[in-house]
């Protein structure tokens, strides 16, 4: 598509799809993860860690493979992400954040209170 020959409403319109589409597909890749992490294809191909398997075969950045990696466990367990990330009610790397939170803390956190907190970052930006 030669994004010059739109108009300023054509562009604006086509952009937010685009940026919905990304937010789908990203969805679609901490799924993509969680199962490849169940499975421990990683370690089939050779890979000592999903995060190695990350950022040699997949080509992340050491922060980009980290920020999906938290934010798929976090998805394992509340499902619900999923649409707050393809609805951009929450960010990637806000979800990340607060996975890293719950894993230094796992025994004091419980599910509900991660819902909670997960709610109360609806919105918010790093």
């Amino acid at each position: 598509m030669d994004f010059k020959e739109l108009s300023d409403t054509q562009l604006v319109e086509h952009t937010l799809v685009l940026v919905k589409k990304e937010r789908e597909l990203c969805t679609e890749i901490l799924l993509a993860l969680q199962v490849t992490y169940e499975r421990k294809t990683y370690l089939a191909m050779g890979f000592s860690s999903l995060h190695s398997y990350c950022t040699e075969h997949l080509k992340y950045s050491d922060a980009a493979a980290h920020r999906r990696i938290q934010s798929m466990f976090a998805l394992r367990e509340m499902p619900e992400i999923k649409e707050k990330l393809e609805e951009g009610k929450v960010r990637l790397t806000t979800v990340s954040v607060m996975q890293s939170f719950f894993k230094a803390e796992p025994s004091s956190i419980d599910l509900e209170i991660k819902r909670s907190i997960l709610s109360e970052i609806e919105g918010l930006s790093k």
